[in-house]
């Protein structure tokens, strides 16, 4: 739009406006290199960008930096379908996580025979590792494969919900929280209501990042037809 208006308008005064430099501004035109967070923000306040499209650059940035997922296939979903699993593997990443198999019963309500299992199990696959007495966790952030049918994670929905009720009727309401909404929709968007989904669960996980935590929790978001 300068360009049209000013013929004379450069990429060294394009470079200027934004407040980037003119060879960032170059290497990005080129593919070399991703803009920054803050780069984002200069840009956005120059074009007078509206605050969805700045978030969406945001969520596109953090798409290409997050620390790359182990994609778990059929054959290795097996120990999914029992929700101790993962729930380890979120308490080793709490900052007082003890390497025990009485502290893991005792977090996440289970015998101490099934915690030294799971130990046991997660330790020779390389999930997790005793480090000095404390429980860490050692694997990247798992994923399962999309929209494939397995019998493993339909078991391990199934657990989350159950665990769901559990909490409903036993946890007090001031520590979760419980929402349901009705759509009418078109077939056609579902596509884009999973995209949405996953970015809002990349925004949460970024937001809940930190090392002072304490405690784990288990979001379950379910998008299911009520109509035949």
């Amino acid at each position: 739009m300068r360009k049209q208006k000013n013929p004379a308008y450069s990429l060294r005064a394009f470079a200027r406006d934004l407040g980037i430099s003119r060879t960032a501004i170059s290497d990005v035109v080129r593919g070399t290199r991703r803009l920054s967070v803050q780069n984002i923000e200069n840009i956005a306040r120059v074009l007078q960008l509206d605050t969805e499209t700045v978030e969406l650059l945001k969520e596109d940035l953090q798409q290409v930096l997050e620390p790359a997922r182990l994609t778990l296939e059929s054959e290795e979903l097996d120990f999914i379908e029992d929700w101790h699993y993962l729930g380890i593997l979120s308490l080793a990443k709490l900052s007082l996580a003890e390497y025990s198999a009485e502290w893991v019963a005792k977090k996440l309500g289970l015998q101490v025979e099934v915690a030294q299992s799971a130990l046991n199990f997660l330790s020779a696959k390389g999930y997790i590792e005793n480090m000095g007495g404390k429980l860490v966790r050692k694997a990247t952030p798992l994923t399962t494969t999309v929209d494939i049918p397995s019998s493993s994670i339909v078991e391990s929905h199934r657990q989350s919900l159950q665990k769901a009720i559990e909490a409903l009727e036993e946890v007090d309401v001031t520590k979760r929280d419980f929402t349901a909404v009705t759509y009418a929709i078109d077939p056609e968007q579902l596509p884009e209501v999973k995209e949405h989904i996953l970015k809002f669960h990349r925004r949460l996980g970024k937001l809940l990042s930190t090392q002072s935590a304490s405690e784990v929790y288990r979001l379950n978001i379910q998008f299911f037809p009520l109509t035949r």
